[in-house]
């Protein structure tokens, strides 16, 4: 069919509209042009107390399986992900139980922000209650990298937890060949009180407490109240 005006397609409000066989093994192209154009699909405003659902390749059976690419990364291209609005929204990025998922592995020079400047909720890295590993800044490096946590310039107090309060924890800071450890605290002319805790002040129990300093075999340098 060809022609310079529009062509609408309408049936009864439960007509079902197909395009492509059961067996299809050609291409099916909705908007080849190379110029600027929009291709909207269930683009229209949803009624209210309506929901609008959109199916892309959602069903397979056995070995068989979806390849979707959505967006390229050519010149200054964007891609927007959006749920829900100011009453909540569900966005789920997730692979099968035994997949990977990849956020931002191609980028080099570019930003990767999770969480925006006004979030009040929690963000959750790793939340598993089996055995599992969470890497930070675990890739092999030549040059400096730094890692901040906590470390904005504003004037709230920051809370940091590391490792749980049950169990058996091991927690290493810092490298075992060289390198400088510093905890940090209010300048000297604050007239803020600062305190560094060692060891643990939980009350009960008969467990002994070992806290050990410099136990290297070679000379050791240290510093208290300097």
């Amino acid at each position: 069919v060809a022609g310079t005006g529009n062509f609408t397609l309408t049936g009864a409000d439960t007509t079902n509209y197909d395009i492509g066989t059961a067996t299809s093994q050609g291409i099916i192209t909705i908007g080849k042009s190379t110029d600027s154009y929009n291709i909207q699909i269930g683009n229209a405003t949803t009624a209210t107390g309506k929901t609008l659902t959109i199916d892309v390749a959602t069903s397979s059976t056995g070995t068989g399986k979806s390849r979707i690419t959505i967006g390229n990364t050519n010149h200054s291209s964007t891609l927007s992900l959006l749920a829900g609005g100011s009453v909540g929204g569900t966005l789920i990025i997730s692979a099968g139980a035994a997949g990977t998922t990849s956020i931002g592995t191609s980028a080099t020079t570019g930003t990767i922000t999770v969480g925006g400047t006004s979030t009040t909720g929690t963000i959750t890295l790793g939340q598993s209650a089996s055995d599992n590993t969470i890497s930070i800044g675990s890739g092999a490096y030549s040059g400096t990298q730094t890692i901040n946590i906590g470390a904005g310039s504003g004037g709230g107090s920051t809370i940091v937890s590391i490792a749980g309060t049950a169990g058996s924890s091991t927690i290493t800071v810092g490298s075992t060949t060289t390198g400088t450890l510093t905890l940090n605290l209010a300048a000297a002319s604050s007239a803020t009180s600062t305190a560094v805790n060692i060891g643990s002040s939980a009350s009960g129990g008969t467990g002994q407490s070992t806290v050990n300093i410099a136990t290297s075999t070679a000379g050791n340098l240290i510093n208290i109240g300097t």
